[in-house]
């Protein structure tokens, strides 16, 4: 069974969906979404907010 992840930048409010499974972890989680995402305890940023120095 699957669930679907909704992640959005801070940065620009770009949403990004994927699914994975109900056990997957964080890691399994960031593995399925774009490279260059960064995350935060707080925030969330994408590949271009990361470019432009937004992410903290």
């Amino acid at each position: 069974m699957s669930m679907m992840i909704s992640i959005t930048c801070d940065g620009c409010d770009l949403t990004e969906d994927t699914s994975t499974s109900f056990e997957a972890g964080t890691n399994e989680i960031e593995a399925q979404l774009d490279e260059g995402w960064v995350h935060t305890s707080h925030s969330d940023y994408c590949p271009d907010c990361v470019k432009n120095g937004l992410a903290d």
